[in-house]
């Protein structure tokens, strides 16, 4: 199992992060589809205490974050279809901060408060929407040697348990 760059372990994608960048199968990660899109995404990831550090004091969850967080780089496919909604989320982030932070800026300068926070929730609201639409793996641990991933069950079908599609000497993808 040391050699091989991913597995599946009940439902979860695991990694190895001492591998350099994980290749993972051509099927789309949303949906399990054929992969028409190819991505190169780096994963971070830190301990969820870390969390109620950024409610006390931000600079030292900053602090904290930058040392304690783990970082995986992984290449996957996305479907035609999820590949689109990420566009789609893109162009939703961009054209809505950038619409967003005028509609604040002007409420900023007419000195109109409600305006400003219209626009500013509307940068929110965008933010979050996008991200929400862009979920691709969602790293749930990582330690030195190996990170788990949330996936999407169809996309798991496709990934073995170690010994089997995936696992070296066992002529899958993860050797």
């Amino acid at each position: 199992m040391a050699n091989a760059q991913f597995w599946r372990e009940g439902e979860q994608l695991v990694t190895n992060r001492t591998s350099g960048t994980v290749t993972l199968p051509d099927h789309c990660v949303r949906c399990g589809q054929r992969a028409v899109q190819r991505l190169d995404k780096s994963f971070q990831w830190h301990p969820r205490w870390l969390g109620f550090v950024v409610i006390a004091s931000p600079i030292i969850y900053l602090i904290l974050a930058m040392f304690l967080r783990k970082k995986v780089q992984i290449d996957f496919g996305l479907c035609d279809e999820h590949a689109k909604k990420r566009s789609t989320a893109i162009i939703i982030a961009v054209g809505g901060s950038l619409l967003s932070l005028a509609v604040l800026i002007g409420g900023a300068v007419g000195d109109a408060w409600p305006v400003s926070l219209i626009g500013t929730l509307g940068f929110l609201a965008a933010i979050v929407t996008s991200a929400m639409m862009m979920r691709t793996l969602q790293p749930t641990k990582m330690d030195d040697n190996y990170a788990w991933f949330k996936a999407e069950q169809p996309f798991l079908n496709h990934i073995g348990a170690p010994g089997g599609y995936g696992v070296p000497g066992q002529g899958g993808v993860g050797t």
